[in-house]
């Protein structure tokens, strides 16, 4: 995943994101990249505005392939530690990967420390639209008979979308198992700014939704559509609520950043930074680091088409906090994908003449 990264921060944006990324921050990330299962797609999680003081990035993968589940299961049931309950959380992350339907998708967010040393990840599990309703407690049926002793907080994941109605549903479920304390973290999709206040009363104090409403309310006016990320345990709600926020295009992202720094969420140097993270690096790629060899090699597997990392903008999270902090985070996703020639149509190339394409434009 290091050469995916490198690849991914290469192409003319690097000095962009210097900043964001401080340069300790770029080495570290890079650093805790090459201890990751090799998986061709990931998010990196970067704080904004105040909220970077004594915060670093994070990394996000997203397996979707059985070889990148196999992977990630092989990394984790090898997780080297000598502490008992790291290795009983690492053996309960690999049965949920491998359990997992395959129509689903994964993601394992790994908290990046000052020593870039590998820890657990957190595991999200997906729950699609597209399923039925019997589809969904199956899942959960799943996910609590491999999670013994949370059951308890399942009519808590339940009530959330009864209690914003419309078209709210639970989208993703986030396993929080290094965290302390533990915890669930909810992922209610297609919440609006009449949903927020019915989601969060009689679940926090009153004062504690009022302000978190007031804090948010902005975000879900400047979002195309958004995410609400609320942490729940035993005992309830978790005091910190968060907002992943979409917007489909420029402009509308570009709104939604205005916003923020009119709030001084973000510092302007960095609103452009984000802007200029979008793009895709191809091997003939003049900025960018040399193609991989090992990916030359799997890309010679294909039929012939042209391989690209794409880095997007997946979307910006706001969170209200229990302390009153107001932060943002961007995540700014990257993905080895295959470029098509214009007008759609794949050009076809015989693997002896794509591997020497291949050499030729990312050594020139």
């Amino acid at each position: 995943m290091k050469d995916a990264l490198h690849v991914a921060l290469s192409s003319g944006v690097r000095a962009s994101l210097s900043d964001i990324l401080d340069p300790s921050d770029g080495e570290r990330l890079e650093r805790f990249a090459a201890h990751l299962p090799t998986v061709r797609e990931g998010i990196v999680e970067i704080p904004l505005g105040p909220a970077r003081a004594g915060a670093g990035p994070d990394f996000h993968l997203m397996p979707h392939s059985e070889r990148d589940r196999a992977r990630l299961i092989g990394g984790l049931r090898q997780f080297p530690s000598d502490c008992d309950t790291d290795r009983a959380d690492a053996m309960v992350l690999a049965r949920l990967i491998e359990s997992w339907p395959s129509d689903a998708g994964l993601v394992c967010e790994y908290d990046v420390d000052a020593g870039a040393s590998l820890r657990l990840p957190s595991l999200f599990l997906n729950f699609p639209r597209a399923w039925a309703a019997a589809d969904h407690v199956a899942a959960q049926d799943l996910l609590f008979r491999l999670l013994p002793g949370w059951e308890e907080c399942r009519p808590g994941i339940d009530a959330l979308p009864a209690a914003a109605g419309s078209d709210a549903r639970v989208s993703w479920i986030g396993v929080m198992l290094p965290r302390r304390p533990r915890f669930l973290r909810v992922n209610l999709a297609f919440v609006g700014a009449g949903q927020l206040r019915s989601i969060l009363d009689g679940r926090l104090p009153p004062d504690r939704v009022a302000t978190a409403c007031d804090a948010l309310g902005w975000a879900l006016d400047a979002a195309d559509r958004a995410v609400l990320a609320v942490d729940l345990s035993a005992e309830g709600l978790g005091g910190d609520i968060g907002l992943e926020c979409f917007n489909d295009g420029d402009a509308g992202r570009t709104g939604f950043l205005e916003a923020a720094l009119r709030r001084g969420l973000i510092r302007e140097r960095e609103a452009r930074a984000v802007c200029s993270w979008p793009g895709c690096t191809t091997p003939a790629s003049r900025a960018a680091a040399p193609w991989p060899d090992a990916w030359i090699v799997d890309d010679l597997l294909g039929d012939g088409r042209l391989p690209s990392c794409r880095r997007t903008i997946n979307h910006l999270k706001v969170t209200a906090k229990a302390s009153g902090q107001v932060t943002l985070k961007a995540y700014l996703r990257f993905h080895l994908d295959w470029t098509l020639v214009e007008g759609g149509a794949s050009p076809v190339v015989r693997p002896t003449g794509a591997a020497a394409g291949f050499l030729a434009a990312a050594r020139a």
